[in-house]
């Protein structure tokens, strides 16, 4: 597993993190399309959405309807990424499983990711999303402002 790590950072630009989003939203899109992902894609689109400004470039195209199809992409990064090294990744999930109306995934994923690092900024925000009960569809108006 740590070979794949490795190479997982090899592919992720750490310079700078919007590519790193770009990276992570291509690899969404080859999956998408039905094309082979590797594990070790599969991991760096986890590692990309670590950085905050990779994840702000990756929202973009997040919306209600997008939603269930991103969640299917993240649970396959989610099975794909160490316990231990899997925070934003548990968070980045949760957060597309709320918006897609899926608060159950939305709760295992905030849980587990609390056990690893509940100060983890997005781990917080989703921690508050569920805690008030927000609608997955809010997440469109907050788009709005963002």
């Amino acid at each position: 597993m740590l070979a794949a790590l490795m190479g997982a950072l090899d592919r992720v630009p750490e310079d700078d993190a919007r590519a790193a989003g770009r990276y992570a939203v291509a690899v969404m899109a080859r999956w998408r399309d039905g094309r082979a992902i590797s594990d070790v894609d599969f991991l760096a689109a986890g590692v990309a959405m670590s950085l905050g400004a990779a994840r702000d470039e990756g929202w973009k195209g997040l919306s209600c309807c997008s939603a269930p199809d991103w969640l299917r992409f993240w649970e396959e990064v989610l099975t794909r990424t160490p316990r231990g090294v899997r925070v934003a990744v548990l968070a980045v999930t949760g957060l597309v499983a709320w918006v897609a109306g899926d608060l159950v995934v939305a709760e295992i994923c905030l849980s587990q990711a609390e056990a690893e690092d509940g100060d983890y900024p997005l781990v917080r925000l989703l921690g508050q999303i569920v805690e008030a009960g927000l609608p997955g569809g809010s997440w469109e108006e907050w788009q709005e402002f963002g």
